[in-house]
């Protein structure tokens, strides 16, 4: 897949597992340059999903338990991997691994800008370290009221939902 710009929305897909209304739908703007990575999550429709409550935007460990938009970028050599949390709420999460879910550790965010707003969330990264070219993987999780968490992202590889499964990092960033 190639870098995508702001104006080619790339769409989330639901995992088959997951049993939220079939009228939902997640979409991922994208514009990435060698210093910067913007992303631009939105919802439809916006009222369903269990929004979380507004909180300190602090890193806050376990984001993903209920609604929050996730990146994980790798370079395209190597097993090493970041993973980046962004909750409603306003909180965020970022790690790095060496490998998938091996010697996992908090590290800076470097979030430049995190705005949210009731149909999404919109956040600007400072870009991961380093030259070669990046692979990432996209997703959601969002909190249906009665059927609980689903899983959303541009691939999902397994047969269950795993978003640390490198063959779901698709898209190509500088």
């Amino acid at each position: 897949m190639q870098p995508h710009g702001a104006a080619s929305p790339l769409r989330l897909r639901q995992h088959p597992t997951s049993r939220a209304p079939g009228d939902w739908s997640v979409t991922v703007a994208v514009l990435a340059d060698r210093q910067t990575l913007d992303l631009d999550f939105r919802l439809s429709p916006t009222t369903t999903p269990l929004w979380p409550e507004a909180a300190a935007a602090v890193h806050t460990d376990g984001l993903w338990r209920t609604t929050c938009f996730e990146l994980f970028v790798r370079d395209s050599e190597g097993t090493g991997y970041r993973e980046w949390n962004f909750s409603p709420s306003g909180a965020f999460a970022a790690y790095a691994f060496d490998a998938p879910r091996t010697a996992m550790r908090p590290v800076d965010a470097g979030i430049a800008m995190m705005d949210t707003r009731p149909d999404g969330l919109r956040v600007r990264l400072r870009h991961a370290e380093g030259t070669a070219p990046h692979r990432a993987a996209l997703a959601a999780v969002l909190d249906h009221p009665t059927a609980g968490p689903t899983y959303w992202a541009l691939h999902h590889p397994r047969d269950v939902p795993d978003f640390h499964d490198q063959a779901g990092f698709v898209l190509e960033l500088p």
